[in-house]
């Protein structure tokens, strides 16, 4: 899985904090102990100025030799620091919006007084309008008429029951999203409203509708919408 900008920046603050940790614990460890905690791996490159190392003051080399570290552990620390704060400066989830094409088909669970059923004055009387009504059951779906009273919209089933597992509503409304958009096209606006679904189901769409172009909506009595845009990737 491909790594996102927010979950890339949170690993690289945690390696920074942990090296820079690392480091400045050894450079005080090197200073009560009057050693030098570094010696293994600078002995290869400074042999001779490591093995004569005596006081961090008594020449450039040794200075050089406890500055280093001591400045490399702080550096990290302030990235680390830098990191955080830009890591929780995050943009809200979900921006209230207004609608900015009426979506002519709606997805939502089933009901025989949607509101989407109900007619809209605001619509223009020769579109037809389809409403994709998410079954709990058979017996739901069975009982879907084809069209609704007023014969303006166009009712299609299919059928979703209802599931407290999240990933598992994910992957069976994955599959019902996908086929609404294919027969759709990609230029049709499709809603996918959020009444009436439990806590998994809704949380499952507001993943599955990102990979499909389906703004999330809430639809109030009087059948106008609200959408809402997510504007934040969400990885597990």
């Amino acid at each position: 899985m491909a790594f996102t900008r927010a979950v890339f920046i949170h690993r690289l603050k945690t390696a920074t904090y942990t090296l820079g940790s690392v480091v400045l614990i050894s450079w005080v460890t090197d200073a009560l102990n009057e050693g030098l905690m570094f010696k293994p791996l600078l002995r290869y490159l400074y042999p001779r100025t490591v093995q004569d190392y005596q006081h961090p003051f008594s020449d450039h080399p040794s200075l050089m030799i406890w500055l280093i570290p001591l400045l490399a552990g702080l550096a990290m620390a302030f990235a680390s620091s830098a990191l955080a704060v830009h890591h929780f400066k995050r943009r809200h989830r979900y921006r209230p919006v207004a609608a900015s094409t009426a979506p002519t088909q709606l997805i939502g669970r089933v009901t025989s007084h949607h509101p989407f059923l109900l007619p809209d004055a605001s619509t223009d009387p020769g579109i037809t309008r389809t409403f994709h009504a998410l079954c709990r059951d058979a017996a739901e779906l069975a009982a879907l008429p084809a069209s609704s009273a007023q014969e303006h919209v166009r009712v299609q089933g299919h059928l979703m029951p209802d599931s407290e597992d999240v990933h598992q509503s994910y992957r069976h409304l994955q599959h019902i999203l996908a086929k609404i958009r294919h027969e759709a096209g990609q230029d049709t606006a499709l809603g996918l409203d959020l009444g009436g679904m439990n806590a998994a189901l809704a949380s499952a769409a507001t993943l599955a509708c990102q990979d499909h172009d389906i703004m999330l909506c809430q639809v109030d009595p009087h059948g106008h919408l609200r959408a809402y845009r997510v504007t934040t990737d969400m990885r597990d």
